[in-house]
């Protein structure tokens, strides 16, 4: 069992139990977001293969999460607040 902090206001920790399979977690570089009718927010995780010249990139679903927008907003906020003070370089120029 790992202990996590939860970014919601009031909580500090939650236990959170896991298999072993899934504490490794999973690889992903593509994130697609869609809002279902239902108002709920899939989020799928891809890890997506570079494809050669002219070929079509390929990739292989590694977790599919499904999320309140309220939530999708906090895990937003907690991912800006996480990363503000990253540098990230693309193509030699500074992001």
């Amino acid at each position: 069992m790992e202990n996590q902090k939860d970014s919601r206001q009031g909580t500090n920790e939650i236990a959170v139990d896991a298999s072993p399979e899934m504490r490794r977690g999973v690889f992903a570089n593509l994130v697609m977001a869609a809002t279902l009718p239902t108002g709920m927010v899939q989020l799928n995780f891809v890890d997506v293969d570079r494809p050669a010249d002219g070929d079509t990139a390929s990739g292989i679903l590694a977790a599919r999460v499904y999320m309140t927008p309220q939530d999708v907003m906090a895990l937003r906020d907690m991912l800006i607040k996480h990363t503000e003070s990253w540098k990230v370089e693309t193509d030699g120029a500074e992001a």
